[in-house]
């Protein structure tokens, strides 16, 4: 077990091991289930217009400003719907993340992990087609470029980002004379908010851009690509199924 250490030299919690592993690719074989389950979720998100609100706080906000995300094969197909904040919005984004970003950052790093290691579970399982779909539909990719982005690399990120977090408490500087002087290393989010800009392109790199530095002990303005709306909403949707508090977070 790792510990980490006050400069009295007294433990505060204890780091829980654990092993990540990369999440298989699968092959989308006819008649496989995989394949059946990606066709039921490509039918449902190519004929609906998904209907994305901003989120801050916890609470959705729509405004006046309405875009389209429409499918980069099918341009006259909207597959969601999405608003442009407005700067009081955005100014309540800020404020609500200076609320919580303490009690955030004093959250023990274990209990983070657990919140994100349960969002990869959630994203290479119960939600696994429903971000291929959407990285279809909305990006264009084929099934098996979307199972290597949204469906493993996505929760890979989650999962291998928890454990090199976990690897860094382990690392402590050298304490020649301890009975005179301890030294220690205290991790801490930065003051402010980190903003993630996310690309369209890779739907594993918008999620891994917008939870990196949460999983630190930051608070988060996350704003997706135009054309990537749909894939980012599905992500952010786990992350508050699996835990990330409202604040922390928004979209």
């Amino acid at each position: 077990m790792l510990y980490t250490f006050t400069p009295s030299n007294k433990v505060v919690f204890v780091l829980k091991e654990f092993e990540v592993k990369n999440e298989p690719i699968l092959g989308y074989k006819s008649g496989s289930p995989e394949r059946q389950q990606l066709v039921d979720k490509l039918q449902h998100y190519y004929n609906t217009t998904t209907e994305i609100p901003i989120v801050i706080n916890g609470k959705r906000f729509t405004t006046d400003q309405v875009k389209y995300q429409c499918s980069p094969f099918d341009h006259q197909r909207k597959v969601a719907k999405y608003y442009l904040t407005s700067p009081e919005l955005f100014r309540q984004a800020i404020e609500g993340g200076q609320r919580v970003r303490r009690d955030w950052e004093a959250l023990n790093l274990n209990d983070k992990i657990t919140i994100f290691l349960r969002a990869a579970d959630l994203m290479s399982g119960k939600y696994k087609q429903d971000l291929n779909a959407t990285t279809m539909v909305g990006q264009g990719k084929t099934v098996i470029q979307a199972e290597i982005d949204a469906g493993c690399e996505l929760p890979d990120f989650l999962r291998y980002n928890a454990l090199y977090a976990k690897d860094m408490y382990k690392y402590q500087p050298l304490s020649p004379h301890p009975d005179v002087t301890t030294n220690t290393y205290r991790y801490r989010g930065l003051e402010g908010f980190v903003a993630a800009v996310a690309p369209f392109n890779f739907t594993a790199i918008g999620g891994n851009l917008a939870t990196a530095p949460v999983l630190m002990g930051n608070v988060m303005l996350w704003k997706p690509a135009s054309t990537a709306v749909l894939s980012n909403w599905i992500i952010y949707q786990i992350l508050e199924e699996a835990g990330v508090p409202p604040g922390a977070c928004a979209l």
